[in-house]
Formats: C-alpha cells, structure tokens, sequence
C-alpha cells in the first residue's frame, strides 16, 4: 500500500515525512482513527528506511571485502 506512494522519495525525503508524523502524533489534537494512519503510514516508512539503510551496509560491507 504504502510502497507504491513512497515510490521514487529519497531515503532523506522519506525521514523527513516520518519527522513530520512525528510531531504531529506528539505535538497535536489527533483524532484516533487520523492518528492511527499516521502511525501506518510512520511505521511503513520505517520499514522502508531500515531497509534500504540495511542494503547500504551490505553494499559498503562487500565494496570493503573486496579490497582486502
């Protein structure tokens, strides 16, 4: 659900938007059921930036056994 509309956004992009859920679900007067999207939407994003941060590591890891 979620992939599809993050699709394209920069893993900065996407920390950004989880910043902005953030604050609104700490700093606002959000209704349950707005505020339990958000939290979809915070954690969906989550999972995306573990993710790619997860494939960067793996990318760095093997570009640094292949030097040695």
């Amino acid at each position: 659900m979620y992939d599809e509309k993050f699709k394209g956004w920069t893993i900065e992009k996407k920390m950004e938007r989880l910043e902005e859920i953030l604050e609104l679900l700490e700093n606002a007067n959000v209704e349950l059921s707005s505020g339990v999207e958000l939290y979809e939407e915070g954690f969906a994003l989550l999972s995306m930036i573990n993710k790619e941060l997860e494939e960067t590591k793996t990318k760095i890891e093997t570009i640094e056994s292949d030097k040695k």
